[in-house]
């Protein structure tokens, strides 16, 4: 799929780190409308030498959101290893990215919760977005 590459170089962006300094984070998100005011997203927290705090959207926060995911999307997404955690409660767990095979799994991965946790199927635009100190 014609995704599984630009997620490949935006999580190695955002999670491998060449010549960290104390302090530095960066923060990835692919997010996607599914309805007007209905947003989804698949996230990365990354700091150096710790293990990358990887998250999909619940909806918890955003009922039409929590709406839109709930049922069998909720249960596609669990099925790929996430479970609800962290203070956000969203899908959560945590992945070390530290190799090419290790940042083409995952990208893999965020296609699959694209496609089938998402229902994504070529027509909504997904935004990337980068946050870093």
């Amino acid at each position: 799929m014609a995704l599984e590459p630009i997620f490949r170089a935006w999580i190695r962006a955002g999670c491998l780190w060449d010549s960290p300094g104390i302090g530095d984070y960066r923060f990835v998100i692919f997010e996607m409308y599914v309805a007007p005011e209905t947003m989804v997203y698949v996230q990365f927290w990354s700091e150096p030498l710790e293990p990358v705090v990887w998250e999909v959207s619940s909806g918890r926060w955003n009922p039409p959101a929590g709406e839109w995911l709930a049922g069998e999307r909720a249960k596609r997404i669990e099925a790929l290893g996430f479970a609800i955690d962290g203070n956000a409660e969203n899908y959560h767990r945590t992945v070390e990215i530290e190799t090419a095979a290790d940042i083409a799994d995952v990208a893999k991965a965020v296609v699959k919760i694209f496609l089938d946790g998402f229902d994504y199927r070529g027509t909504r635009q997904i935004r990337a977005k980068m946050t870093y100190q």
